[in-house]
Formats: structure tokens, C-alpha cells, sequence
């Protein structure tokens, strides 16, 4: 019982220091290129440190492109308002004639008309280039940027539970 409550709070510490947005200075220090072998390490320890000012960075990006066009901004405003309408506003079935759309339903006919807004509006190529460019620029920081000694010890912790999870799941497969 103890090793779980170890694990649990273990979790929680990796969980909490994933989602702090980092300093501004500490986000934009040390670049340099990573050595030939370390690259993947260090895109993936950055990746999971840094996830909130990618999180962020990757809005403010899509956002810019979605202001760039009126059109695109505009359909954006009028689909979010729509899923925050009949998700969270409305909470009884919906009646379209003789017709009771659940919320699953309500979900199902949203996603549709989404689709359709994104593929026929200049909404999907806001969110393509916007989303685009976000993850370049991300893959980018996250390659060139030196991890620190914070980093490499979040990362270590994730290791060590990833070990305890897969120990307690081994104990119980027989």
C-alpha cells in the first residue's frame, strides 16, 4: 500500500510540473543544437517540461491566424458558441420537430457541422496553416532548446514511475 501512495504522489508531482507554464526567460535560454544521439531525448524531456508554453505559444498561433482572416474568426466565434450552447448551456434533449436529439446525438450532428464549416470556410485553412506553422515552431524550440537540470529530473521522475506502473501491472497478471 505504501509503494501505491509512493506512486500516486509520484504521479501527481509529474502531473503538477507538466502543466506550470515555465518562465519566459527560462523558455527562451540555452539553444543549441543537440547532439546526434540525444535529439529524441531531448525533444521528448522538452516536450513534456514545456507543455503548458506549448500549449500556449500554439494558441496564440492559431489565434493569429485566425485574426488575420475576419471570415475565418467569425466562423470560429459562431462554432465555438454553438458547442458552448448545446453542451453547457442546454442540458435538455433537444426537439427538432417530432424529433428528441440527446446529447450524444447533439454531439453527432455538432461534430458534422463543424466538419463542414472547417472543409468549406477559409476556417479550415486558418487552423491548418495556424496549426502548421504552431507545430513547427514548437518541433523547432523543442529541438534546439538545452535542457536543464529541472527538466532532466521531471523527466528521471516519469521514468521511475513508468517503472513502479509497470511493476504493479506485472504483479497482477497472474
Amino acid at each position: 500500500n505504501a509503494e501505491l501512495h509512493g506512486g500516486v504522489d509520484l504521479a501527481r508531482s509529474v502531473m503538477s510540473s507538466m502543466f506550470r507554464l515555465r518562465p519566459f526567460t527560462e523558455f527562451v535560454a540555452k539553444f543549441e543544437p543537440p547532439k546526434q544521439n540525444k535529439w529524441r531525448e531531448r525533444v521528448e524531456t522538452n516536450l513534456r517540461y514545456y507543455a503548458a508554453n506549448y500549449l500556449l505559444l500554439a494558441a496564440v498561433i492559431v489565434f493569429s491566424f485566425l485574426l488575420r482572416s475576419p471570415f475565418a474568426f467569425l466562423f470560429a466565434a459562431l462554432l465555438g458558441g454553438l458547442w458552448a450552447f448545446f453542451l453547457l448551456v442546454r442540458y435538455e434533449p433537444l426537439e427538432v420537430g417530432s424529433i428528441y436529439l440527446d446529447v450524444r446525438q447533439v454531439t453527432y450532428v455538432l461534430a458534422g457541422v463543424t466538419s463542414l464549416f472547417v472543409l468549406l470556410t477559409p476556417l479550415g485553412y486558418a487552423l491548418l496553416y495556424g496549426g502548421g506553422t504552431a507545430a513547427t515552431v514548437v518541433l523547432a524550440h523543442a529541438s534546439l532548446r538545452s535542457r536543464d537540470m529541472q527538466s532532466k529530473v521531471t523527466r528521471l521522475k516519469e521514468k521511475i514511475g513508468t517503472m513502479f506502473e509497470t511493476r504493479r501491472d506485472d504483479e497482477y497478471d497472474d
